[in-house]
């Protein structure tokens, strides 16, 4: 055989061996999109979504928008219908593309983030700067004492109380 023959069926089984190897790379990416599921419409914000905004109102100003995303990308708590948040309100914000979720609603006048405060105790809020509150540094499990200057009622002397809190959150 001389060296052209040689030449054509190299060149001939190497082209062949590529045809193989791209038709089972094209049906290879044919069965991982059919791999991902089917899709499905899902409700996302189409622009962010204020806290304390209305379901009627996020749907009447256009805020929500549809996508089809794979079943497998539909995240558990989304609304099926637009149905399940009218009369309700956002109790966050709610990102832009972000997926509407049963929980990110509330019925008018809940608070969306609320402390459990025992019965028989109240809740007490004072505004401290961050370098004498701490500084952020504060744990779980962590102790903190806390430091009252008070008037003593008819005297008008100042007196000073220290306690020891146990953080539990």
């Amino acid at each position: 055989m001389s060296r052209r023959t040689i030449a054509l069926v190299a060149a001939i089984v190497l082209a062949a061996v590529a045809t193989v190897a791209l038709i089972s790379y094209v049906q290879g990416r044919g069965n991982t999109k059919a791999s991902q599921g089917t899709l499905v419409t899902v409700f996302v914000a189409k622009d962010v979504i204020p806290q304390g905004t209305s379901g009627d109102t996020a749907i009447s100003q256009g805020l929500i928008n549809t996508i089809k995303v794979p079943l497998l990308a539909r995240v558990d708590g989304a609304i099926g219908s637009l149905q399940e948040i009218k009369g309700e309100v956002a109790s966050v914000d709610i990102q832009k593309n972000e997926q509407i979720l049963t929980s990110r609603f509330v019925a008018p006048g809940t608070a969306g983030n609320t402390l459990a405060i025992p019965t028989g105790f109240e809740a007490v809020s004072v505004q401290v700067a961050i370098p004498p509150g701490v500084a952020g540094f504060i744990k779980t499990n962590d102790s903190v004492s806390v430091i009252a200057q008070v008037a003593v009622p008819k005297t008008g002397a100042l007196a000073a109380a220290t306690t020891s809190i146990f953080c539990r959150t």
